[in-house]
């Protein structure tokens, strides 16, 4: 399904998360996530640029202060890309220093346990979050499809932003990732839930660290370098916001 959707968007050009928003795309597209997706307004759920999907302050209005994401088949281009983790994770640092508690979930599978470089970018994205005071924990990807499937939506992550905004990602293979944002009661409630099963069961990223015998302690100036330039991201951050 999603070939002939991305075959269509390809001819016409343009972002595809716009092109997803025009009515014909629009219900197929959100089909591939869930039935019940398709029937609602645009304004309720609607698709987002991936690599942008923050539409206002009010994403991390810290009144619940709860934010919770999973983190699956992103390490690559996003993780591992300093002109994406750098802002990114310096955002999250400053939220939670105003009382956001972040609960990032990191999702590990055969493909890459079996990749040396991919495990490597896997350590050094996890690891980074760790030492920058983002507490992140590590879980299996067969754990994550049985809470997808418990879920009824077709999505490799999703993510819950203080119990009013739920995020659905997919990453069809060879294919640009898409987002989905949606803003109704009952599915930012079920993604939450799933969120927060899955927290309870995964394991400390240090522990996992122990457990598996991961030891990539030639990583650390790059690590080091990261939250150095992340600091320095943050420190800009801060300074702007208050002149």
């Amino acid at each position: 399904m999603w070939d002939a959707i991305y075959k269509d968007i390809k001819k016409a050009g343009g972002p595809l998360w716009l092109r997803l928003q025009e009515s014909r795309l629009r219900k197929a597209a959100l089909k591939n996530y869930a039935e019940e997706l398709a029937s609602h307004p645009i304004d309720i759920t609607h698709f987002v640029d991936y690599f942008s999907w923050i539409e206002d302050e009010s994403d991390w209005d810290t009144t619940n202060g709860f934010c919770q994401f999973l983190t699956y088949g992103e390490i690559d281009y996003l993780w591992a890309n300093p002109e994406r983790f750098i802002p990114y994770e310096s955002m999250l640092r400053i939220y939670k220093g105003k009382g956001l508690e972040v609960q990032r979930i990191f999702v590990i599978d055969g493909a890459t346990l079996g990749n040396q470089g991919a495990l490597s970018n896997f350590y050094r994205a996890v690891e980074r979050q760790r030492r920058l005071g983002l507490n992140p924990r590590v879980t299996s990807v067969k754990e994550v499809k049985m809470e997808n499937r418990n879920l009824g939506i077709a999505c490799d992550a999703v993510a819950s932003l203080n119990g009013r905004v739920a995020l659905m990602m997919n990453h069809p293979k060879n294919l640009e990732p898409t987002m989905v944002r949606t803003m109704d009661p009952d599915t930012v409630l079920h993604c939450g839930k799933v969120c927060a099963r899955l927290w309870k069961s995964a394991k400390l990223a240090e522990n996992w660290f122990t457990i598996t015998h991961l030891d990539h302690s030639f990583l650390d100036a790059e690590i080091n370098k990261d939250i150095e330039l992340i600091e320095q991201y943050e420190h800009f951050s801060n300074t702007t916001k208050h002149t």
